[in-house]
């Protein structure tokens, strides 16, 4: 809608640049981008109690992005929860995922948005995948209390496959209470 000109671009709600044709882009903000598609069914959950929600309180850009709350129990926690279903978004060789990632505790920063594709694969479980997106974001998968960007090759590892969706992923192996926050996630193609 801010592309027809029914809302002006501020600052608050910049609409990021690509090299490439975005085939999705948001920042869950309401009447203006795709919204969070939160299905409760997708959710899996090992050693972890917890939710994905939209929220109002932090956020990279606008007014919302989108949480995961809970509570690691110890090694072996787990949580993998769709954020955006639907996508049908062929992935080639140049097909990017670019987010920001907000934990407020280091164990918090044990996260990543993961590409499921039609297939049932997932970006976090191919050879490599999950120390690559560490290395793009910095130390572990972001750093404790500040946004980071993270930009990957989605392609590198899954060209071929089709997304189905994009789940907001947890991994640890500590007792810890987790706050997770995403935000203006692009797949797009370089």
């Amino acid at each position: 809608r801010m592309f027809r000109g029914e809302f002006e671009m501020t600052e608050k709600q910049p609409v990021p640049y690509s090299e490439g044709p975005v085939y999705m882009r948001t920042g869950f903000e309401p009447f203006m981008d795709v919204p969070a598609a939160f299905n409760a069914d997708g959710n899996k959950m090992e050693n972890f109690s917890g939710s994905v929600k939209e929220n109002m309180k932090v956020q990279h850009n606008g007014v919302k992005s989108v949480q995961l709350q809970g509570k690691a129990k110890g090694a072996g926690s787990y949580a993998s929860c769709p954020i955006l279903g639907g996508q049908d978004i062929a992935i080639t060789a140049g097909t990017k995922l670019r987010y920001y990632i907000y934990g407020d505790s280091a164990a918090a920063t044990q996260s990543m948005l993961d590409i499921v594709a039609t297939d049932g694969s997932r970006l976090s479980e191919q050879p490599g995948a999950e120390e690559y997106i560490g290395t793009c974001a910095g130390a572990s998968f972001g750093k404790e209390g500040e946004w980071t960007r993270v930009v990957v090759d989605v392609g590198r590892f899954m060209a071929g496959k089709t997304i189905q969706s994009v789940n907001l992923l947890f991994k640890g192996e500590e007792e810890a209470d987790v706050n997770v926050y995403v935000d203006d996630v692009m797949i797009f193609t370089a």
